[in-house]
């Protein structure tokens, strides 16, 4: 646990929590805990606690601090400054963010995933993407829109390996406000000499209803302009039984080291309240010339 890392995030809470500053935090997070079980063992485990504290300033300035707290030890620091509404529907954010996606989280332990797991493509090749940098936001009835400049692949978050620069876009329309077409962008337009230069490219449609959502994505990973991995998923949520949610996933990669790979989901989860779910899904991995996998996993999700 770094010692220098808790005392920064200490000393943000300190000060805009103080009387100099005329804002009252609102505080918010998640953590985990659950049972991952294959047919060769069973192991209880702890998710990431969240912890984020997020400071108004007269309706246009939000500073946000979120601490994430690894069971291993590790503790990262996340601060962000928004400028909100610099025009109509357009928001400004400065510092960490998590690099716009696709439609689906990528974080398996969010309170909003109806699954446990990931797909095969979001871990070989989307992945859980979070960098510092310049992000433009702009939210519409009919569009969300997304540009971004950040550091990057880097040695460390802060840090960057070269002075070029990662952009990213997603744009994702909504006609109708239910059918929703896309795609994501993510990479190097300029080949590195120390590194490979690492591009990520897809699109998606998805049907976002009351009950029903249904939600497919195409995503490649290219190494100097040659795809490495790519691949396809679909992902069915039924939400009709609310508060009990029931999930259906199928992907399929194609991967230049595994060759082909495909995998299937299938899950529920059981909001008890506005702060506890419960989730459960078991998961089938098959690998050309290799055993298949099998995965289960019963998590409770605590929000706050």
């Amino acid at each position: 646990m770094s010692l220098k890392k808790i005392l920064l995030f200490s000393l943000i809470f300190l000060f805009l929590s103080s009387s100099h500053v005329q804002a009252a935090p609102e505080i918010g997070g998640f953590s985990s805990f659950g049972l991952h079980m294959t047919p060769a063992r069973s192991d209880f485990f702890l998710g990431a606690t969240e912890i984020g504290f997020v400071w108004e300033f007269k309706e246009k300035f939000n500073i946000e601090a979120v601490g994430v707290f690894e069971p291993t030890g590790d503790v990262g620091l996340e601060p962000t400054i928004s400028v909100n509404n610099i025009f109509s529907g357009a928001s400004l954010i400065l510092g960490y963010f998590d690099a716009p996606f696709g439609l689906e989280p990528t974080y398996w332990d969010a309170p909003d995933n109806p699954l446990n797991t990931l797909s095969l493509l979001q871990e070989a090749v989307i992945e859980e993407y979070g960098d510092i940098g310049i992000r433009l936001n702009v939210t519409k009835e009919i569009c969300d829109l997304d540009l971004y400049v950040a550091n990057g692949i880097g040695t460390e978050l802060s840090e960057d390996n070269d002075k070029t620069k990662s952009v990213g876009a997603f744009i994702n329309i909504k006609p109708g406000g239910i059918l929703n077409i896309g795609a994501s962008f993510s990479g190097n337009l300029i080949k590195r000499k120390e590194q490979p230069s690492l591009m990520l490219g897809g699109g998606h449609i998805g049907l976002l209803t009351e009950n029903i959502d249904l939600i497919s994505e195409y995503a490649g990973k290219l190494i100097d302009t040659k795809i490495e991995t790519q691949g396809i998923y679909s992902l069915l949520s039924l939400k009709m039984l609310d508060p009990l949610i029931i999930a259906l996933r199928f992907g399929l990669i194609y991967d230049l080291k595994v060759k082909q790979a495909y995998s299937g989901s299938a899950g529920a989860g059981y909001e008890i309240n506005e702060n506890f779910k419960v989730k459960a899904d078991y998961k089938y991995i098959g690998v050309v010339e290799h055993d298949p996998e099998h995965l289960s996993q019963i998590v409770l999700v605590v929000s706050f």
